[in-house]
């Protein structure tokens, strides 16, 4: 009897642990978004938000945003049906994220992402 409850005791924690972890993965991203590596030592961040997503560019230790008045980007979308479609993205009020908003929902197979900072384009893709 007591070998089934150290043994139910510790798959249970087991699996809690698993669990948490991949609760935990986007939030150990700066801003809770999904982080792909890009060129340069540079990573972009990907948050969707309600009817807009954002794009953090960050540094190559994935915490740290960088600030600049002057990002510039684009994004192209991939569309379920193999359309593509390409947009400007704004910079945001606090000069951390280029965003876009939708006006229109989307089926979106995948991102591409091109941002400009000091007359480098870093590209990646989301899928």
């Amino acid at each position: 009897m007591k070998m089934k409850n150290v043994l139910f005791n510790s798959l249970l924690i087991f699996f809690i642990g698993i669990s948490t972890s991949f609760i935990l993965h986007g939030d150990e991203t700066p801003h809770g978004g999904i982080v792909v590596h890009a060129i340069n030592g540079y990573n972009i961040e990907k948050v969707k938000g309600i009817k807009r997503i954002f794009f953090y560019l960050l540094s190559n230790d994935e915490k740290t945003t960088i600030r600049d008045k002057k990002l510039t980007g684009t994004v192209e979308f991939i569309l379920n049906n193999g359309a593509k479609e390409k947009h400007n993205l704004v910079l945001s009020k606090d000069e951390q994220a280029l965003k876009f908003i939708f006006k229109e929902k989307k089926k979106i197979k995948a991102y591409i992402v091109h941002i400009q900072y000091k007359k480098k384009i870093i590209t990646t893709k989301f899928n």
